[in-house]
């Protein structure tokens, strides 16, 4: 979300006049500026060169000094021959700023025989012998040490195909949705979109086409190998690098004898972004470290394998590596995605002016406590209080669908007392049109229609929830009423709001709504989420999955249709009849919210 601020020069208040008063302004101001166009001031003479005052050279500002250097993760914990750990070095300097300085740190180790920092300007810790140490970052004399520990150096390599395999496919962009990862596959070859069906992308890998696609006796000679290096025709291009560490953990699951999902495997449980809020200036960069937690306990630094995405590449870009550059003014999000899970940081960039802090109102309410909170952040003055006959215009339409009739445009323009709008407020909230309105507002996002429901059904349901609105019901017990209603639809209208033939459960006696598109609604119009996308697969750019959108369904999988139909049923009873299967493994799912509470 981006915000600009409202220009306030003398043109744009000229223009906000009336039509006369704008006429007779813009002719004042052209009469002060014509004079001057017309006849410019004399240039006065110059001086002899001989007598002209020297120009005192500018004094340039102190350099900027490091106060404190702080090393992210704090202490460094490498586990198995393979574990590494990148860094975030982050200075403090004394005009208590902060900046980004990992690649111009120097690094030494306490142990180097346990464990050192490569790479240069993408350092990473890696360990060579099990022991404890510390590392040390310097940079202009200014030290920080982190504590590490290097942990089954010696053990075997072992690769798991859904913890290491998987991810690296989705960043080499094998899974993506425009190659393998498409509704249909690309060149015979068709993996689930980033990976969220692990167990169907082994068997497309190393069963179909008779297993051609992998050689357990030469590795090295794979097609799943050889097509992404380009050392035979690949319409995808060259994907990998051969000695990169993702060649070597796909060449080291084929020396395994590529086995496929192992149940035993740890399941990814989190996954985070560090550092976390920052304010930016513009062309700053700042690099980000993901970690993911699994079953076991494990956190492991997963940043080369997380796939990266901005929200407002005009704000903020951020690169395949992680590093984030603020391009613009404005506020945005950087997310990474690794596996099925889905971790973001805020970006703001503030405008380059200081917002006066005279200019903001008192808050009215806690939305306006946020809100100037945010502009103060960004540096943006709040727009200007608009005009009576501009809010008299809104408060109708808005709250009431209609415009003021020409006494009460009168009426209110005439009024003298400085709390009139909040009196207005008031006013068109007890009237019937708000009630009316706003219940129709309620039954268009939640699909009732008379094409869903019946033109008889649709009237009473849009009159119990007018009643409600007229009532001043709290909006948690109105939503209660609606998504827990059973019982005769003649003696509760609310049931209806099960109704509809748009899309209908299997086997049901008469419309009632599938319980997929009833979760649908429900979470987009309650929750504010869209979960659509995960019907198919894990959504691509939220934490959802396609169990999270299964195990959602499931909540309203036992309210069903009972009595006669004509077309709908005369009563909707909640029972133990009705389970939803999730389509991919045919498991039973339990039903539960989408934040996984119970």
């Amino acid at each position: 979300m981006r915000f600009h601020p409202v220009p306030r020069n003398a043109m744009f208040q000229l223009v906000q006049l009336t039509p006369v008063r704008s006429i007779v302004a813009l002719t004042l101001l052209a009469c002060t500026m014509g004079p001057a166009a017309a006849a410019p001031a004399r240039p006065a003479a110059k001086r002899p060169l001989a007598k002209r005052p020297l120009a005192k050279p500018k004094q340039k500002a102190a350099p900027l000094a490091i106060r404190k250097l702080v090393v992210l993760p704090e202490q460094v914990k490498l586990d198995g021959p393979t574990a590494q750990q990148r860094f975030v070095v982050m200075a403090t300097l004394t005009d208590g700023s902060i900046r980004d300085v990992t690649s111009k740190v120097r690094w030494t180790s306490s142990a180097p025989k346990v464990a050192g920092v490569t790479g240069g300007a993408d350092p990473a810790a890696r360990g060579f012998s099990d022991g404890n140490g510390h590392l040390t970052a310097a940079l202009d004399k200014v030290t920080a040490r982190v504590p590490v520990t290097a942990t089954g150096t010696q053990r075997p390599v072992s690769y798991s195909f859904q913890n290491d395999v998987v991810p690296v496919l989705a960043r080499l962009g094998c899974s993506q949705g425009t190659c393998h990862g498409a509704n249909s596959g690309k060149g015979g070859f068709k993996l689930s979109l980033r990976g969220y069906a692990p167990e169907l992308d082994f068997l497309a890998i190393t069963r179909q086409l008779g297993g051609r696609r992998i050689s357990r006796e030469a590795p090295e000679q794979s097609l799943f190998l050889r097509k992404p290096l380009m050392e035979v025709p690949h319409a995808g291009g060259r994907s990998l690098a051969k000695g990169s560490r993702d060649y070597y953990t796909l060449l080291g699951w084929l020396y395994q004898g590529a086995p496929g999902v192992d149940e035993k495997d740890p399941r990814l449980t989190d996954l985070r972004l560090v550092p976390g809020v920052r304010t930016y200036r513009t062309k700053e960069t700042q690099r980000l470290l993901a970690f993911a937690t699994y079953s076991d306990g494990r956190t492991v630094d997963v940043t080369d394998r997380a796939i990266f995405k901005s929200n407002d590449a005009g704000v903020a870009e951020v690169s395949a590596s992680g590093e984030i550059t603020a391009q613009g003014a404005g506020s945005t999000a950087v997310m990474a995605k690794f596996g099925d899970k889905l971790a973001s940081v805020p970006v703001t960039v503030p405008y380059p002016r200081q917002a006066k802090a005279a200019t903001f109102p008192t808050p009215a309410n806690y939305v306006d406590q946020h809100l100037y909170a945010k502009l103060r952040e960004l540096n943006l003055d709040p727009s200007p209080t608009c005009t009576d006959e501009e809010f008299l215009r809104r408060a109708y339409l808005d709250v009431l669908g209609t415009l003021p009739t020409v006494d009460e445009a009168k009426s209110f323009l005439d009024d003298t007392d400085p709390k009139k709008r909040e009196k207005l407020i008031d006013v068109v909230l007890k009237r019937p049109e708000y009630a009316s309105l706003w219940a129709l507002r309620l039954c268009d996002l939640s699909m009732i229609r008379k094409e869903h429901q019946g033109r008889k059904n649709t009237v009473a349901i849009h009159q119990w929830i007018t009643e409600q609105f007229l009532a001043n019901r709290p909006w948690d017990q109105l939503v209660t009423d609606l998504v827990t209603a059973t019982g005769d639809i003649s003696e509760n209208p609310a049931t209806l709001w099960w109704a509809s033939r748009q899309q209908t459960r299997p086997n049901s006696r008469g419309w009632v709504r599938h319980y997929e598109l009833t979760g649908e609604i429900v979470a987009q119009v309650f929750l504010g989420q869209r979960i659509q996308c995960a019907k198919c697969h894990n959504h691509p750019t939220e934490k959802f999955t396609q169990d999270d959108y299964y195990h959602f369904a499931a909540l309203f999988a036992q309210v069903n249709g009972d009595g006669q139909a004509d077309p709908v049923p005369q009563r909707f009873l909640a029972n133990d009849k009705g389970e939803v299967r999730h389509p991919r493994t045919g498991q039973v799912m339990k039903p539960q919210p989408l934040d996984h509470a119970d």
